[in-house]
């Protein structure tokens, strides 16, 4: 199963020669659709084989928060450029404007000059003075019009000064938080952006806090001014998910990555960030985290948005990284990291499950998709069980919810991708169903669960005349899935049919062709033939089908 994720990401647009945008034109980059979930169906099942890869059914595929579903830029098309003939008084004013601007930004560059061994008091004042200033619009768009960002960023590489570090990442924040811009990436890229971010993730505390030590060496007048800056990085529309209090050096790195992955338009431009030593940061942070309840009292402790943020760009970054070179890493050193993650988050209480439940296994599932090596991992430490009882108590939730009317979306959510990741198991790694056998080789309590639950739900799939019902039948077609690829083991089919009231594996079997029939006629209404090509082996309908074609046999 693999996400369209973390997912989708928002990727905002590149800018382009043409005619520019008058001060009344806002642009705007909004997130995707969520397909999963529009309609109330099935309207996500269609494949993207550019990302996919073959994923199976496109479980996971989800858009991020809906708390981040839209990011607009500040900043409007420049209008400060001019070349034609100077035609106006307005404009002879604006000549003038950007000559005053070149001398002022020539003193502030020289000042800044290039990172060194000793911490410089001159170019910190001069990055502080940078980094206040980039809030105002119109000093964002006379810097990048006159190239003064090629200084901001020379060899950032070398630069080893915290504070100094954080007042670059503070620049590089609202450079990117109102405006799209390759150069920038370009230039951030070319010059070892990806080293700073290494050494500002090392780095917990508050920058506040952080300068006001002795050995940091930083004036009243800087702490005064780095407490500026904190406040306006705090004010930029950035923190959609949770308002930090504190804000760190590793906090604004993260941040910073998170703007870039919405900035990037190639799979190199993420690479080229993170960085093996910029990725080893990031998942000591998941490591350190998974058994720290501090980092599990989200947005509530400053702990917890540190791991909400590193979680959340990894899983958006592991769509791309397990579809390349790094694969083998990832599922040798970080799936284990990820494991340790996802059995805290299967302790947690279902009807509680949020955003960072959700993330923990929406990357599970992305490590997991077409991947026997990952899915046998988490298998053998158990979590295949875990999955189970915390999917049956997610059913109870949202199934109670719904009796309500007060429907937990975000249970649903999590639900939906733990079913997927079991899924996934059981396609990648088909010893997987063992695990839930007892000692003496009998369907365990939890695949006795449901097995019930799909046996009580299914019949009702007919009736869904709401929204909330419509989705509760997307988590039975999933069960179903579930079910079908276990019944494959003699046991648990034997289970099923002793369990199942019509005492047949035939109402499995029924869900499932509803399930690629459903799937056929969404195509169809997307456009496309609603017909899988015979021996299409990355398609996820033809593996359904197949599945469905061995389950009769066994029946027969």
């Amino acid at each position: 199963m693999t996400p369209s994720k973390r997912l989708a990401r928002p990727i905002l647009a590149t800018k382009k020669s043409g005619p520019k945008f008058t001060y009344t034109q806002q642009r705007s980059m909004l997130a995707e659709k969520d397909p999963l979930f529009d309609g109330g169906g099935l309207g996500g099942m269609g494949m993207d084989d550019s990302l996919s890869g073959g994923a199976l059914f496109n479980i996971g595929r989800l858009t991020k928060s809906a708390a981040l579903d839209a990011f607009s830029f500040m900043d409007e098309e420049d209008e400060t450029v001019n070349t034609g003939a100077v035609r106006s008084i307005h404009e002879l004013r604006q000549a003038g404007a950007n000559s005053r601007f070149a001398d002022e930004i020539e003193d502030i560059l020289d000042r800044v000059g290039s990172p060194s061994e000793k911490p410089s008091s001159l170019r910190r004042g001069a990055l502080f003075e940078i980094a206040q200033k980039t809030n105002e619009k119109s000093f964002r768009s006379q810097l990048r019009n006159h190239g003064g960002a090629d200084d901001v960023f020379k060899s950032l590489d070398k630069e080893t000064d915290l504070i100094s570090g954080f007042a670059i990442a503070a620049v590089v924040a609202n450079m990117l938080a109102t405006s799209a811009s390759t150069l920038l990436l370009q230039q951030l890229k070319a010059q070892g952006f990806a080293a700073l971010i290494e050494r500002l993730l090392g780095e917990p505390r508050d920058i506040v806090l952080l300068a006001k030590e002795r050995k940091q060496n930083v004036s009243r007048n800087g702490q005064t001014t780095l407490g500026t800056i904190k406040a306006s990085l705090l004010k930029l529309p950035i923190w959609e998910t949770a308002l930090p209090e504190l804000v760190s050096p590793r906090t604004l790195a993260l941040k910073c990555l998170d703007l870039i992955m919405r900035q990037s338009t190639q799979m190199s431009d993420e690479f080229e960030v993170f960085s093996s030593e910029v990725t080893d940061q990031l998942f000591s942070i998941l490591a350190a985290g998974a058994s720290d309840q501090t980092c599990w009292d989200f947005p509530k402790e400053q702990a917890s948005i540190d791991f909400f943020l590193a979680l959340y760009v990894l899983e958006g970054h592991s769509i791309y990284a397990m579809q390349s070179h790094l694969s083998p890493k990832w599922t040798t050193q970080y799936v284990p990291i990820v494991a340790d993650v996802l059995e805290t988050t299967l302790g947690r209480p279902a009807d509680k499950f949020n955003d960072l439940e959700s993330l923990t296994l929406r990357i599970t599932l992305n490590m997991t998709n077409h991947n026997h090596d990952a899915s046998g991992t988490l298998v053998n430490k158990g979590l295949l069980q875990n999955l189970a009882q915390s999917a049956c108590v997610a059913f109870d939730v949202v199934l109670n919810s719904m009796k309500a009317d007060a429907f937990l979306s975000k249970v649903y959510e999590s639900l939906i991708m733990m079913l997927g990741v079991m899924i996934n198991f059981c396609v990648y790694y088909p010893p997987a169903g063992k695990s839930l056998d007892t000692r003496g080789g009998t369907p365990g309590p939890q695949l006795e669960r449901l097995i019930q639950l799909f046996a009580d739900n299914h019949s009702k799939t007919s009736d869904a005349d709401s929204k909330e019902k419509a989705q509760l039948n997307v988590a039975l077609g999933y069960l179903a899935i579930l079910l079908g690829y276990l019944c494959l083991r003699e046991p648990i089919r034997d289970r099923f049919i002793s369990v199942h009231p019509k005492k047949s594996i035939q109402p499995l079997v029924d869900s499932l062709n509803e399930f690629i029939i459903y799937h056929q006629r969404v195509e169809e209404a997307q456009g496309g033939s609603g017909k899988t090509k015979e021996g299409d082996e990355s398609s996820a309908m033809a593996r359904l089908q197949r599945l469905v074609s061995v389950l009769k046999s066994e029946c027969a």
